[in-house]
């Protein structure tokens, strides 16, 4: 039978035994923010957790062995229940529709134990946008009042959830994703500006978007490089065409993590993520934020509750290539011309906003409150 899950215990004499959701916290299997966020609660949240492994890793195919996998994870979520003490059940959910599928049958589990229940989302196509089926929102109703408290990762969430689905706000808590803050961050002076890509390589973050304006922008001009980092189905295609276009200005790098991945923040000057949908709070904006990058992103999820445009950071237009390209543009002009107001603007939001201390004490506020 599979079964995935793992202790952490702190050294402290905390008792609190929270279990916890969240793909591989392996960064070699999963390029997932979930696992990013899970394993900075894990590192700065002194108490007690138990994670429990959902989600499909990034080489693993939906066959039969993944079918068998869900089918079996409400059984080891049983066992796990009964097999420890646990206080608290965190659920981390995405709102897509197999996402929700399998942690209703998560949820259900907790229920028949009677844990308290937190379901903390991390953006998804149903977030923003209420479902067509009237079946499946209502259905989604039923999967939000399972939860004792629900986390959101911004305010503007927080209001859509509570107008969208009629969730009382009272039950919802904004909790932003954080960041370790990064001291003494040197950049060097470069005759070229490098961009950075960090993540899932897949349509959803604007992929066909990055190659179109790559291509544009290497046409204008030379002094810039383009490292990719990630995996994913549309892997293939962008390095096979950016390789092509542009050899001397593109590099792929896979997937990195822990200091290695700081390394190539640090090394890098702006950094693009020009998502269509389905985003919450990305971590690798925040990681690029805390390395001092001047960040281009969209409004999607609660990206624009972090970055304003021209102050901290770019936005822009969802699908739009040639506003990526003049923001890529403005930004390599910034950086040569060595002009760090939005970077230094950026790692001052992270230290006042989005940094794990902060994070670490209202998390614990939200457990003890559901709890006591």
């Amino acid at each position: 039978m599979y079964h995935s899950w793992q202790s952490y215990k702190n050294n402290k004499g905390i008792k609190l035994n929270i279990l916890i959701t969240a793909p591989s916290l392996d960064t070699k299997n999963n390029v997932s923010g979930v696992s990013s966020v899970v394993n900075n609660i894990l590192e700065t949240t002194e108490l007690n957790y138990i994670h429990f492994e959902v989600g499909k890793q990034d080489k693993e195919k939906r066959g039969l062995k993944w079918i068998l996998k869900q089918f079996y994870l409400p059984i080891n979520l049983f066992i796990v229940f009964f097999s420890n003490k646990v206080d608290l059940f965190h659920l981390n959910a995405p709102l897509n529709k197999l996402s929700i599928i399998r942690d209703f049958t998560l949820l259900v589990v907790a229920k028949i134990f009677r844990k308290k229940t937190i379901l903390h989302f991390h953006g998804g196509e149903f977030l923003i946008k209420v479902p067509e089926s009237k079946v499946l929102f209502n259905f989604l109703k039923f999967y939000f009042k399972l939860g004792d408290k629900i986390i959101t990762l911004s305010q503007y969430e927080k209001e859509l959830v509570n107008k969208n689905y009629n969730i009382p706000l009272e039950k919802i808590v904004p909790l932003e994703n954080c960041v370790i803050p990064l001291e003494n961050i040197k950049k060097e002076k470069k005759e070229k500006a490098r961009v950075i890509f960090l993540g899932r390589i897949v349509e959803s973050k604007g992929i066909n978007e990055i190659i179109i304006s790559m291509k544009k922008l290497y046409d204008y001009r030379k002094d810039f490089e383009f490292f990719l980092y990630g995996t994913g189905p549309l892997e293939n295609k962008i390095v096979d065409e950016l390789n092509t276009y542009m050899p001397d200005s593109f590099k792929f790098k896979g997937i990195i993590s822990g200091k290695e991945k700081d390394e190539a923040m640090i090394k890098s000057d702006i950094f693009i993520l020009p998502s269509l949908h389905g985003e919450g709070l990305p971590i690798a904006l925040l990681e690029a934020m805390n390395t001092e990058n001047i960040c281009i992103v969209t409004n999607d999820g609660s990206m624009a509750t972090v970055i304003t445009d021209n102050e901290n950071g770019f936005i822009v237009k969802k699908g739009d290539s040639d506003d990526l390209f003049n923001k890529l543009n403005t930004s390599i002009d910034l950086i040569l011309a060595e002009n760090k107001t939005i970077s230094k603007k950026a790692k001052d939001t992270i230290l006042e906003k989005y940094n794990s201390s902060i994070y670490s004490k209202k998390l614990k506020e939200i457990y003890t409150e559901l709890i006591s």
